[in-house]
């Protein structure tokens, strides 16, 4: 399609990571194939994202708890891997941290960081079969809050939503198929100054229309 695909990147195709599957699927396979220089925009909240390290750090001292660790685990013959951020399995607590540009209002996490806690519940299962909280703490310019999900889903409820996406991007990034845009399109939250492809995906969406 005009040539805006390039050669593919050299990335590993038999495995998928948790945030790929809560994000825009096309964001992600264009993400894998196409090269694009980074906004300042862009390049800042990823400064802001590796700020939560230092929060993340101070669990490291506390032999009971997880911190960064690679969990990994199979899904319709599909590898799914992911890091979540801290696990506390005394607590039957799975903790993220996020930056953003304004904490939520009413208590209630984003709904894509709700998803992606869920979907570390069921990632980490095998090995903390009792994880009961998810938490997510924010951070903005002003203040910071922590936020549970309120009554997770369960693990089943979880992979019927992830199931069908998986197999959409596995087959996307196996067999080189751009995936369509998402339902909403160019609506979707991260077509809102949060994906440096937005201009190569709008091109590729014109030449489909016409």
């Amino acid at each position: 399609m005009l040539g805006i695909i390039s050669a593919l990147k050299d990335f590993p195709k038999d495995e998928i990571h948790v945030t790929d599957l809560l994000t825009c699927l096309r964001s992600v396979y264009l993400s894998k194939n196409v090269d694009v220089s980074n906004s300042p925009v862009n390049l800042y909240w990823l400064f802001r994202g590796k700020l939560t390290h230092s929060l993340v750090d101070k669990y490291k001292s506390d032999k009971r708890n997880v911190v960064e660790t690679k969990f990994t685990r199979v899904l319709c013959e599909i590898l799914i891997v992911g890091t979540p951020d801290i696990i506390l399995p005394h607590l039957k607590t799975i903790r993220d941290y996020k930056t953003c540009k304004a904490v939520p209002r009413f208590d209630v996490p984003y709904s894509n960081h709700k998803e992606q806690l869920q979907a570390y519940k069921w990632l980490v299962a095998p090995q903390h079969p009792d994880i009961k909280h998810l938490e997510i703490g924010y951070l903005d310019m002003r203040t910071a809050k922590l936020c549970a999900v309120p009554k997770p889903m369960t693990n089943e409820q979880t992979v019927k939503w992830l199931e069908p996406r998986a197999k959409r991007l596995h087959l996307a990034l196996t067999e080189d198929i751009l995936p369509e845009v998402e339902e909403g399109y160019p609506g979707h939250w991260k077509c809102n100054g949060y994906c440096a492809y937005a201009e190569v995906c709008a091109e590729l969406w014109r030449e489909e229309k016409k």
